[in-house]
This record gives structure tokens, C-alpha cells and sequence, in this order.
């Protein structure tokens, strides 16, 4: 179970859609240590002896999830620029909507992320008759090449 009182940021964009980010649960770095030995505080360690010297005790543990928090978050802002210096909220993945097909009406209003009955659905190109009757995977593809996909 996580300590932290948060598991996803999200993002209000210059438009006014949401970004969310979610860190990959097994993105957690380890952390390894060579100490004296000693008693040791409890948490997420293991211990294994020090192949080279024998009064030292190898410890390897995960970094501090808010270590790792600040970190996933810094470095998605670093990979999509557009989220830099805006505002956000970091929430629960419980409370974002259930319904994701909306995600395009997703609005941040009052800490909470909430699907914007307003706001249109985003204009599909419509499905040609060849690519809708293609049974084969040439078939679609010839069908995507000609309507120009």
C-alpha cells in the first residue's frame, strides 16, 4: 500500500483539458548501500552480505516514494513541455471518472477532475466503406493507403 496521498498529477492545459499522469508503479529506483555493520531501520530493505568485506552489510532498498513522486512528475514535464508551469492537482487514480471515452471533457474544476457535459466531442473521420468491409490485414491496408490514413 502506498503512503503517499496521491498516485496521479493532473494537468490543466492552456485550453482547458486535463493531462494526467500516472508513474509506472516498478519505476521506483534502487538504492544500494554499503554500511557498517549495525542494527537497521525498518522498511523496504534486504539485506545481503558484502561479497569484499565481511563487517560491512550490503543494504539495497527502493527510494522514498515522494522522492519518486517529484521525480516522475520533473521528468514528465521535461518530456511534454506544455505541462511546465501549469496548474495541477495531484489526486487519487480512484477519483479520476470512470468513464474514459470523455477524456476529451475532462476539466479540472475545484481540486477534481470532471467530464464537461459542454463541451462538443472531437470531430471523427468517417469510416470508408473499404476499410469497414476489409477482412484481411492487406485488405485494411490497401484500404488506409487509398483514403489517404
Amino acid at each position: 500500500m502506498s503512503s503517499l496521498m496521491y498516485t496521479c498529477r493532473a494537468y490543466e492545459l492552456a485550453d482547458g483539458t486535463v493531462v494526467v499522469v500516472v508513474p509506472a508503479s516498478n519505476s521506483r529506483r534502487r538504492i544500494i548501500e554499503n554500511l557498517p555493520v549495525g542494527p537497521l531501520v525498518a522498511g523496504e530493505t534486504r539485506v545481503t552480505p558484502d561479497p569484499e568485506d565481511g563487517l560491512r552489510m550490503r543494504v539495497e532498498r527502493l527510494e522514498p516514494e515522494a522522492d519518486w513522486y517529484a521525480r516522475t512528475m520533473a521528468r514528465a514535464e521535461t518530456t511534454n513541455p506544455a505541462l511546465a508551469g501549469r496548474p495541477f492537482e495531484d489526486l487519487e487514480t480512484a477519483d479520476l471518472p470512470a468513464d474514459r471515452t470523455a477524456r476529451h471533457a475532462w476539466r479540472l474544476r475545484g481540486g477534481r477532475v470532471v467530464v464537461d457535459p459542454a463541451v462538443p466531442a472531437p470531430a471523427r473521420p468517417a469510416r470508408s466503406d473499404a476499410i469497414a468491409a476489409a477482412t484481411t490485414l492487406d485488405e485494411l491496408k490497401a484500404a488506409l493507403l487509398r483514403s489517404g490514413r
